[in-house]
């Protein structure tokens, strides 16, 4: 994981660690870190909490159909050769 050289998370740093974070796939410090940084910086609050609202909206969807999804492939190769 990559993090600033002062041992602190950037709002970059944080952004594309979202997932690791969460998921507590990372070592405490990093962890410790991250929760560090959400508690003064607004924007990566909202960002995080942006993140975990779509995360649990995507896990009440259902999968579609193989046909459908065969369906809306075709639909979009016909799409971008128009384009």
């Amino acid at each position: 994981m990559e993090h600033s050289p002062l041992m602190f998370f950037t709002c970059r740093d944080l952004a594309r660690n979202v997932e690791r974070l969460e998921d507590s796939t990372v070592p405490v410090l990093h962890r410790w870190l991250g929760r560090a940084h959400l508690l003064w910086c607004r924007n990566c609050s909202r960002f995080v909490k942006q993140y975990r609202t779509t995360v649990l909206a995507l896990k009440h969807l259902q999968a579609p159909a193989p046909e459908q999804n065969l369906s809306a492939l075709v639909a979009f190769r016909a799409w971008r050769r128009r384009a």
